[in-house]
């Protein structure tokens, strides 16, 4: 019998009175919270998974319990969005206790169907309770890859040896022939995902390097891979001449598998196995071929084939030589504060925001970008996609765009940023002819003849629309121009040419 590793929560001996064990009374109790007020939702069901995992059971009822618990967790999971969650009126604290009590509520819910898992295979009774067996490890898996869907959302760190036990849940399915088990719950959207499939599409995720990806998009990728995951297969040895769709897994390691051409032969490695995915992509790519090509490329299965073959990835990311830095410079955060910054002035009515830079440490540098370790100050609300101003010395704002966030689990966060050629200057954009349009605060750069990069405009995402009339004040004039051609066109802000227009 294999050794059990997982981590499980501690349990006392006591009766705890607060633990519900009337499945019908919890379901009512769950039922009634207050779904509108996030923070406590958390709170209150954190309370009770807790309590519930650290009273002794019949491992019956506590499946049926924690079941219960369960779509309440999946309907916080889905609430507490990156996007949703900036549309509800809480502070900045408080969004802060709602993500992090999620990610707590995931775990713990995994605890939970491990505690079974535990007391199940230390009574090696895998045989006689076999249904049981298989669901909690189905169930385990299943939250972990959540909180780690979770940390890919929000940027976070993944938890310490969060690998490990999703390796672990695998082999132990695995060893007793249960990687067939799906889930039970006809209004499940995901119940005929096996145990294989998901962790199959758990690793997938892993590979498409989701702290570059933009708000929403892990979502989205996680979607396709589901999908298509029952196609991979999971295959003993490595291979030297390791395909383009194959990836290397430890699965008595800690750590994500490693992609084609990015690992050499592990010579540490326990039980070496690869992830062949080859038939998942395929069938990805021909599911692409029947996308309108006017979609396609923005589509996710576009999305998923850049990031996981190569040979697809025509914004392949950048593999420039990165030399160590240790200087210090201050950021802006956004068109908003890098237009304050540059005009020096108060709110005048057009939005205006004048906002004190925050100093941070540059840890790397390359030719076309930088590696940056924010230590507050506003590092929080960094989205990548974002605009970042560079200030070092008393020269204006350089800018740059974020392509990659990292949160530290103790605090700040480290980005990787690509550098924008040119110089700013502040104006503000309205658009004419479309009512009452307030002007918004926007950047504009001159064109570089030597690099033939076209004069542009710097602008929140919504202003920018092809043909678009827009009236541009700059420097106390007035100038009519029309939106030209995209030549960035990003989740938060767009950069485009424009023409004058001498109608105007």
């Amino acid at each position: 019998m294999e050794l059990l590793n997982l981590s499980v929560p501690e349990q006392h001996d006591y009766n705890d009175p607060t633990v519900e064990r009337d499945v019908t009374r919890l379901r009512e109790w769950l039922t009634n919270l207050p779904l509108m007020d996030v923070v406590e939702t958390v709170r209150l069901v954190q309370g009770g998974l807790q309590a519930l995992n650290e009273q002794k059971l019949a491992m019956d009822l506590r499946y049926r319990l924690l079941d219960e618990f369960r779509s309440t967790v999946h309907r916080l999971f889905v609430t507490v969005d990156p996007m949703h969650l900036r549309q509800l009126a809480l502070s900045k604290a408080q969004r802060v206790q709602a993500t992090e009590g999620v990610e707590q509520l995931l775990l713990s819910m995994a605890g939970g169907y491990k505690l079974l898992i535990r007391e199940i295979h230390s009574l090696d009774k895998a045989s006689e309770s076999r249904e049981l067996f298989g669901m909690s490890l189905h169930r385990s898996l299943e939250q972990l890859g959540y909180a780690l869907l979770d940390s890919y959302r929000f940027y976070r760190a993944v938890q310490p040896d969060l690998f490990s036990e999703l390796h672990h849940l695998y082999r132990l399915a695995r060893h007793h022939g249960l990687l067939d088990v799906m889930t039970d719950d006809e209004d499940d959207a995901e119940r005929h995902v096996t145990t294989a499939a998901r962790y199959h599409a758990i690793l997938l995720l892993s590979l498409t390097d989701p702290f570059r990806l933009a708000e929403g998009e892990v979502g989205m990728l996680q979607d396709v891979l589901v999908q298509h995951a029952a196609q991979c297969r999971v295959i003993p040895g490595y291979r030297d001449d390791m395909a383009e769709g194959q990836y290397f897994i430890d699965l008595r390691g800690g750590k994500p598998p490693e992609p084609h051409g990015r690992v050499e032969r592990p010579a540490d490695a326990v039980e070496p196995y690869l992830l062949d995915a080859r038939d998942a992509l395929q069938a990805i790519r021909e599911r692409l071929a029947k996308t309108p090509a006017r979609v396609r490329s923005q589509s996710p299965e576009a999305m998923v084939l850049r990031r996981l073959l190569p040979e697809d990835a025509s914004t392949q990311q950048r593999r420039e030589s990165r030399y160590p830095d240790s200087r210090w410079v201050q950021l802006l955060l956004g068109v908003d504060h890098i237009h304050g910054w540059l005009t020096r002035a108060a709110d005048k009515g057009k939005g205006a925001v004048v906002a004190e830079p925050s100093p941070c440490r540059v840890t790397d540098t390359s030719e076309h970008g930088m590696g940056l370790g924010w230590e507050g100050g506003g590092a929080g609300d960094a989205r990548v996609g974002e605009l970042l101003g560079i200030i070092e010395d008393d020269r204006p704002p350089g800018l740059a765009i974020v392509r990659s966030i990292r949160l530290y689990r103790e605090g700040g966060m480290e980005l990787g940023v690509q550098l924008i050629t040119g110089s700013a200057a502040p104006v503000y954009c309205r658009p004419v002819g479309e009512g009452e349009e307030r002007a918004v605060c926007a950047l504009f750069m001159p064109a570089i003849g030597e690099e033939d990069v076209a004069a542009t405009i710097v602008a929140p995402k919504g202003l920018h629309e092809p043909g678009r009339r827009l009236l541009i004040e700059v420097a106390g004039r007035e100038v009519h121009a029309r939106a030209g051609r995209c030549v960035f066109d990003g989740p938060v802000f767009d950069r485009f040419e424009f023409t004058s227009d001498d109608a105007g």
